[in-house]
């Protein structure tokens, strides 16, 4: 995967080449036309992405702001993901099927749609995607599939709130632990013979 160090969505799409930020353009605008309001623009993991804001949800399962959407220019292709196509059930059942019925050959793993040019998106099922999961949706899949917030009490959750911040930015310079060495399995006392 391609990954910018932009800082912010406006630098990243002017270190594309023009025809690829075209097509980029293309793609957030469709995005940001059709995704219900609440969801912020940021930059992450290096692409355009659609989050909830940490102030609606605070603490998440990787420390991270939770993402729904991300788009990004990779090396031979673009990648929209989405994970929009597990939080409603049916939604991903539906867009696989109208790329079907429109005859449209659909390139897409878990939760990403690549595509190597703007034709070969089918838009209209893209902005049904999109517009399928409001920031409420995604609060709840996220806290229901992963103990999120509502199963933390009052206290906690209001102390982690204001952790939150300090705790995103430690995540990102974290630099990985050096291995430890595993200790040693005790051993079992013998069964007594009777």
């Amino acid at each position: 995967m391609v990954s910018s160090k932009a800082t912010s969505v406006a630098q990243y799409l002017k270190e594309l080449p023009a025809d690829r930020r075209a097509v980029l353009s293309a793609v957030r605008e469709l995005v940001n036309a059709h995704l219900p309001k609440g969801f912020a623009e940021v930059m992450q993991y290096g692409m355009i992405a659609w989050i909830v804001p940490p102030a609606r949800l605070p603490v998440t399962y990787n420390g991270q702001p939770y993402a729904v959407l991300a788009l990004a220019a990779q090396k031979h292709n673009y990648a929209l993901y989405s994970m929009g196509a597990y939080v409603q059930p049916g939604v991903r059942e539906a867009f696989v099927k109208a790329y079907r019925d429109a005859g449209v050959k659909l390139d897409m793993g878990g939760s990403c749609i690549r595509f190597r040019t703007l034709e070969a998106l089918l838009q209209p099922a893209v902005a049904r995607l999109v517009a399928s999961v409001t920031v409420e949706d995604a609060i709840a899949q996220h806290e229901a599939r992963l103990g999120g917030n509502k199963k933390m009490p009052a206290k906690k959750k209001a102390a982690a709130a204001k952790k939150a911040p300090a705790k995103q930015k430690a995540v990102a310079k974290k630099k990985p632990a050096a291995k430890q060495k595993a200790a040693p399995a005790k051993k079992k006392p013998a069964a007594r013979a009777r």
